[in-house]
């Protein structure tokens, strides 16, 4: 089945080039002489010019966005940040920041022509605190790489992304980033004591700290975690990191009915408790697409014909053996007769195979075409009511795969499409309806990818009028330009206006 989906080919005959279709806001254009005053700071190999140079830095990773920069600036310090933004406030030039470059909703490419400022240069780390346990590191820092050298003193970040190897840690704290491991760690800006940030003017905001306990006020950091670089730039982070666990067990269960996988997650929290470490789901039409183009997979059952099989990943970890708690997992498992099938990792490799099909679910649907992806909270025994409306609604249009955080209720959705054609009409069916339903079930239209370009315009099916005027109001604190990557995050915040402009019918709509 879908045997016909082939690699993309037709992908940049399908990027969204929004300055065609929208108006740009009235900032100065790059001259000359701000490229002068940009090399008197800076070193040569810390400024890009070349056209062929800058075209990854201005498209996502999904080939879905791309703005036309002609200037990329990659700093190795906050004072030459605050340089840089004290300069483009001041001349009122547009500037987004840039991490990884691993979103998904179009946050941290440029629309038009804004000014790129990479933080992949800041890359210090001041180093590890082992008796508070806190890590300070610049934002440029590559999450797997602080996780590796952590790794030696016995203790890691609580965060874990499949991007972990080229997203950046201030990209994870810009975008409040989630991950599998949510259900043991809980939000990351939980674990997220300090920062240091530089403001839209230039100024350098020190919020650092490292100390868990700190009653004095506003937690003015909370602001910024999240954000999405509208509000400041993230350039140094005091971490509090947790000790790692001395053992882990991964297994993979399947089984024939959604309404089992809801009963598995309701034991397996009871059963295994605070060794839980993750617990992912995935449907029958992800495991297919892994299994079928992501080489170097080996497959823990055969691929179904039907598609009617659904997936429940477990990890247990702990500080001790975990031998009796596997024992009285199973012995459960078991007596409640939930799953039909289930494969246990004898060793590390099997563990990262059986994670690997839940990690590169997307990548596999990047392979087998191009896709919408959406990413949801809502209460989880309502994810396959969404998963077959949207499934019904793109019949014969689009292939729907469906996974997830199903310990914390974070649901994504992919559509793969092979006709670029079809992109109008699937984004039509899907959007704004399906946010709508999210609204009167009183979920989220972004768990945890952020709201980017993508969702700006929807934020009021996610925030009262009244607190999206707040959230403006605190944008205008900090920009009151507007300079720091405009178009993002607040709605209303690109023109014109008039929606049907940009060709949306419905007022709630979004490019």
């Amino acid at each position: 089945m879908f045997s016909h989906l082939t690699k993309r080919s037709f992908l940049t005959k399908s990027m969204r080039f929004f300055s065609s279709k929208l108006e740009r806001l009235s900032f100065e254009k790059l001259s000359q002489s701000d490229i002068s005053y940009f090399s008197s700071i800076l070193q040569p190999h810390e400024i890009i010019t070349d056209p062929k140079e800058l075209d990854q830095f201005n498209t996502d990773w999904k080939k879905n966005y791309k703005g036309n920069s002609s200037l990329l600036l990659r700093p190795n310090s906050t004072e030459k940040i605050s340089k840089i933004m004290k300069h483009c406030y001041n001349r009122n030039l547009a500037v987004v920041p840039q991490g990884g470059n691993t979103g998904l909703v179009g946050g941290s490419t440029p629309i038009f022509d804004e000014v790129i400022l990479s933080t992949s240069n800041l890359k210090k780390v001041y180093g590890f605190n082992p008796y508070n346990s806190v890590l300070t590191c610049e934002a440029g820092c590559v999450l797997e790489d602080l996780n590796n050298m952590l790794s030696k003193e016995g203790y890691e970040i609580p965060l874990d992304l499949g991007a972990k190897g080229s997203c950046q840690i201030g990209g994870n704290i810009s975008t409040h980033a989630g991950g599998i491991h949510f259900i043991k760690h809980g939000p990351f800006r939980g674990n997220l004591l300090g920062l240091e940030v530089v403001l839209p003017n230039g100024e350098i905001l020190n919020l650092e700290s490292e100390v868990r306990k700190d009653n004095t006020g506003l937690d003015l950091k909370q602001l910024f975690i999240g954000s999405e670089g509208t509000l400041g730039i993230v350039t140094k982070a005091n971490i509090h990191c947790v000790k790692k666990d001395n053992y882990h067990r991964v297994l993979l269960l399947r089984c024939q009915s959604y309404e089992q996988v809801l009963k598995i997650n309701e034991l397996t929290r009871r059963v295994v408790g605070k060794n839980l470490s993750a617990i992912e789901f995935f449907d029958d039409h992800a495991y297919w697409s892994v299994i079928n183009h992501i080489p170097g997979v080996t497959p823990p059952f055969e691929v179904g014909k039907d598609f009617e099989n659904f997936y429940v990943l477990v990890e247990l970890a702990g500080s001790q053996p975990l031998e009796s708690l596997e024992e009285t997992y199973f012995d459960a498992l078991s007596e409640a007769d939930l799953a039909n099938e289930c494969v246990l990792c004898e060793n590390e490799g099997q563990a990262l195979n059986l994670w690997k099909i839940r990690e590169q679910i997307a990548t596999a649907s990047n392979h087998m075409g191009s896709f919408l992806i959406y990413d949801f909270s809502v209460d989880i025994t309502q994810w396959m009511d969404l998963v077959k409306d949207v499934r019904t609604r793109t019949t014969g249009k689009g292939f729907t795969v469906s996974y997830g955080h199903i310990g914390d209720g974070n649901l994504h959705v992919n559509i793969v499409y092979t006709d670029p054609k079809l992109k109008d009409e699937l984004v039509s069916i899907l959007e704004p309806a399906t946010f709508d339903w999210l609204h009167k079930k009183r979920g989220s239209i972004s768990a945890e990818h952020g709201i980017g370009f993508m969702k700006a315009n929807f934020l009021n099916y996610a925030k009262p009028d009244n607190v999206i005027q707040i959230l403006k109001d605190i944008k205008r604190v900090f920009d009151p330009k507007g300079i720091l990557n405009p178009y993002k995050v607040l709605p209303n915040s690109v023109a014109p206006t008039d929606y049907r402009a940009l060709g949306i019918e419905d007022s709630k709509g979004s490019a």
